[in-house]
């Protein structure tokens, strides 16, 4: 057969991912999807293939079905081969434009913390990515907030001076990070803390409720 090329793979790959199936990612027990185990398929043979080299479109599309897959360290392999050869090759623009999709990709499936990580390891220069006040573990309403207020204390000391003065890559200069990227993270946090504050809603109102019942039952 004609042997498919990264664009070949990356449209099946899709293709796959939007298969209609009423099997979904099973989040409790780990299970992945039938569209999920056909994606991870065709990107295993992408990989595999040495003269084939996959590209930021490939990474957004095995982001989620390689997390739920407990690949992560995967995950970090492709960005880090992603980021240093477009740095070598000076494509600045390709990697803010690919770190965009890949954050927004991770924040769209509730993957914030990971999604800073990300962030923090290939777009903050060093000396801000030593200020880091917030581990990435399960949040509660008080860090949530936290959180949001030190991403825009972040974004808004990251100013044109900070950029110019950050270390080159070699003889290069790193990709600094966008309004976008900030505003992602941004968004994704709010998001999440809006809805620990309305589990925590919930919960109160079923407590109030069932203590109420409870006590009428008694009566």
């Amino acid at each position: 057969g004609i042997k498919g090329n990264v664009f070949t793979y990356n449209a099946r790959i899709q293709v796959a991912l939007a298969s209609s199936t009423t099997e979904a990612y099973d989040s409790v027990q780990g299970h992945l999807s039938k569209a999920e185990k056909e994606a991870i398929k065709l990107i295993d043979e992408l990989i595999s293939d040495p003269t084939l080299q996959p590209d930021r479109y490939t990474i957004n599309l095995a982001l989620i079905p390689f997390l739920h897959a407990q690949r992560r360290d995967e995950i970090w392999h492709l960005l880090e081969k992603f980021y240093h050869s477009n740095m070598s090759s000076n494509n600045v623009k390709i990697i803010t434009s690919g770190f965009e999709a890949f954050l927004n990709t991770l924040v769209k499936h509730g993957e914030v913390d990971f999604a800073r990580e990300i962030f923090e390891s290939f777009l903050l220069p060093e000396p801000m990515r030593k200020i880091r006040v917030i581990e990435s573990k399960p949040k509660q309403r008080m860090q949530l907030s936290n959180e949001v207020k030190v991403m825009k204390l972040e974004a808004t000391s990251y100013s044109t001076k900070d950029q110019q003065q950050q270390p080159p890559y070699g003889a290069l200069k790193r990709p600094s990070p966008s309004t976008r990227h900030f505003n992602i993270l941004l968004g994704g946090y709010s998001k999440s803390y809006q809805s620990a504050l309305l589990r925590s809603k919930n919960a109160i109102f079923q407590d109030v409720n069932g203590t109420s019942n409870k006590n009428t039952l008694n009566f």
